[in-house]
């Protein structure tokens, strides 16, 4: 049996294929991969900082065509240990979902290879619904707590546009390999 497939959806289909950007960003010792097929523009990651907290990392803000921020992907690096658990990223969810309102409770999410979580929230002062997300990152099994733990944790926060899934099912956040082995030798040390 022969397949026969219009010239036009032919075009399309190519067309569609060929629209996903690959944007790269370095951020410190980390290394950030996504494709995205809407137009973005990545601004200079920020050094993160977070008011009465010793967590530091980095803050990567993407803007429209139109210079609104549509997309901010933070990388929150602990000054301690944490449990890489679903109700540690629940409760890190609720701390930034603040006091907007969460349209659905949250779900589990595969980000970076890794299983995460997200919610939903409606900001009602701006009108528009977003979405949350986040993975642990590098995490690793500690002998005294007897439970997987991270010192780094991957949020994406996004407006409910389809740059959010984008972003979720294509994103690749490494570390450079000579920054890693730094820090394996101090955490076995």
């Amino acid at each position: 049996m022969k397949i026969v497939i219009p010239s036009a959806i032919f075009c399309l289909l190519l067309i569609s294929a060929g629209i996903a950007q690959e944007y790269q960003i370095g951020a410190g010792q980390y290394s950030v991969k996504f494709n995205s097929s809407q137009d973005l523009t990545v601004l200079s990651p920020l050094p993160h900082q977070e008011s009465g907290s010793h967590a530091t990392g980095w803050d990567i803000q993407m803007q429209d065509n139109k210079s609104h921020t549509i997309a901010t992907l933070y990388i929150i690096e602990e000054d301690q240990i944490v449990p890489a658990s679903n109700a540690v990223m629940d409760v890190l969810l609720d701390n930034n979902l603040g006091s907007q309102a969460v349209a659905k409770p949250k779900t589990g999410i595969k980000m970076n290879g890794v299983d995460g979580r997200t919610a939903d929230g409606y900001s009602p002062l701006w009108g528009v619904s977003y979405k949350y997300a986040i993975i642990p990152f590098d995490q690793f099994y500690d002998s005294f707590y007897k439970l997987m733990v991270t010192k780094c944790y991957i949020l994406l926060f996004c407006l409910d546009l389809p740059v959010y899934n984008e972003i979720v099912n294509s994103l690749n956040v490494t570390m450079k390999q000579s920054d890693k082995s730094a820090i394996n030798q101090s955490q076995s040390g």
